[in-house]
C-alpha cells in the first residue's frame, strides 16, 4: 500500500494533469493493483460504479490508463507507466511556462483592457533612456497625433538625443503629426519652420516664465506620459480617458496663449 505521504504526491501530480477527484482514487487503486476490471476498480477505489466509468473515460481522453478487450471476455484497464506520468508533468509544466511567458509579453495590454473596464486608471514607470525608448514604441503602437510640452531641462539628456531623433523620423514615416509647446526658440527661427514642416510639427513658443517646467510631458490616444528630466530620468505614463482630457483642456489653454513661429519672426 502507499503511504500517505506518497498518496499526497501522486494527487498533486494527477491534479497538475488536470485529473478529477475520482479520477485521481481510480489511478492510485491502478497504480497499487495493476490491472483491473471496472467492477472490480469501482468496490476498491469506492467510486460508485456509473462514476467509475465517467472517471475511466477521463483516464483514458488524458492517455492515463489503457483498455484491454479481450477477444473473448471483460475489458480491463491498466495504469501507464510512471516514468509516462513524469513525461506528462514536464510537458504540462512546459506548456504552463510558454503561457506564462505569452502572458507576460502582453500583460500591459490585460492590465490596460481590465483597468479600462473597471473604470481604473492604468500606471507604469519606467526609468532611463530605455523607458524612452518604452514610450516612443507606444506611442507608435498607439499611431495617434501627439501633443507635447517639451521641458528646457531635456538638454541635460544627451543620451536621449540619438534616440528622439530615430523617434522623429518613425513619427513622420507613420504620419504622426505633433503640436508642439515649448519655452525658448530655434536660433534660426526660419530653419525651424522648415524643419517643422518636413518632421510634421506645429510648434509654439510660450514664455519661459510660464513653461520653465522640469518634465516633459506627452498626450496621446488615452494616455499621459510625463518624463522628469530633473536628475535621473524616470517617464510615469497614465492610460486613464479622464486625466488625458483633463490634460488635453490645460494643453489648450496654454496653446492658444502661446505664439506660433510666424508670430515670433514678426517680433524679433
Amino acid at each position: 500500500m502507499f503511504t500517505k505521504e506518497l498518496e499526497q504526491k501522486i494527487d498533486a501530480a494527477l491534479s497538475t494533469l488536470g485529473v478529477s477527484v475520482h479520477g485521481k482514487r481510480i489511478a492510485r487503486t491502478l497504480l497499487e493493483n495493476g490491472p483491473l476490471r471496472a467492477k472490480t476498480i469501482s468496490v476498491l477505489s469506492g467510486v460508485r460504479r456509473e462514476l467509475t466509468y465517467r472517471a475511466l473515460e477521463e483516464l483514458e481522453i488524458k492517455t492515463l490508463i489503457k483498455k484491454n478487450d479481450p477477444p473473448n471476455g471483460v475489458s480491463y484497464f491498466e495504469m501507464v507507466h510512471p516514468e509516462l506520468i513524469i513525461r506528462k508533468l514536464k510537458e504540462s509544466a512546459a506548456a504552463i511556462t510558454d503561457i506564462q511567458d505569452s502572458l507576460s509579453t502582453n500583460m500591459t495590454t490585460l492590465i490596460s483592457t481590465y483597468n479600462k473596464g473597471a473604470g481604473l486608471p492604468y500606471v507604469e514607470f519606467k526609468e532611463g533612456a530605455e523607458g524612452i525608448k518604452y514610450l516612443y514604441k507606444d506611442v507608435n503602437d498607439t499611431r495617434e497625433n501627439i501633443r507635447l510640452i517639451r521641458s528646457p531641462l531635456d538638454i541635460k539628456h544627451p543620451e536621449i538625443k540619438k534616440i528622439v531623433s530615430n523617434q522623429i523620423d518613425q513619427q513622420v514615416k507613420m504620419g504622426i503629426q505633433v503640436k508642439l509647446l515649448t519655452s525658448f526658440t530655434h536660433p534660426s527661427l526660419e530653419k525651424s519652420i522648415e524643419r517643422d514642416i518636413k518632421n510634421l510639427v506645429e510648434r509654439r513658443t510660450i514664455p519661459k516664465n510660464l513653461l520653465d517646467i522640469p518634465a516633459q510631458i506627452i498626450i496621446y490616444g488615452e494616455k499621459v506620459a510625463i518624463t522628469s528630466f530633473d536628475g535621473p530620468i524616470i517617464t510615469t505614463i497614465i492610460e486613464n480617458k479622464a486625466i488625458m482630457e483633463t490634460f488635453s483642456i490645460l494643453f489648450s489653454i496654454l496653446w492658444n496663449q502661446a505664439k506660433t513661429t510666424q508670430e515670433m519672426l514678426r517680433l524679433s
